[in-house]
């Protein structure tokens, strides 16, 4: 390793950490009030890419990038606090509910009542 690099390393952490704040995407620097400025473009205006220039010199874009949206996740629970009753339960829409359920997971059924006696029902 050369003393060189060592020094130039030194150099860039220094410009690093002058400059780092200001670039931080959603901090309080610069980067961070441009982020904001062009949101509000985008979400007033329509304004996705604005092209920056110095001069005649074009330096590049800025473009906002959207993500895509995450649907609401929802998740409901039930607790059974009468077993019997449940097995009981005679309304004809549950019980068809149930065993058109029941057949789409047969399969899983079979394989979860082998895990737990070591027994094959017959037809399986």
């Amino acid at each position: 390793m050369a003393m060189e690099d060592m020094v130039r390393l030194a150099c860039y952490q220094a410009l690093y950490n002058a400059i780092g704040p200001a670039v931080k995407s959603q901090g309080d620097g610069l980067r961070g009030d441009i982020d904001r400025e062009m949101r509000e473009r985008y979400e007033s205006d329509g304004v996705k890419t604005s092209v920056v220039t110095r001069g005649d010199v074009r330096l590049g874009t800025y473009t906002i990038v959207e993500s895509k949206a995450v649907p609401a996740h929802v998740e409901t629970s039930v607790e059974v606090t009468d077993l019997d009753a449940l097995m009981a339960c005679e309304d004809d829409e549950f019980l068809e509910f149930f065993t058109d359920w029941a057949n789409g997971h047969i399969a899983e059924i079979a394989r979860d009542y082998f895990t737990a006696t070591g027994e094959l029902p017959d037809g399986v």
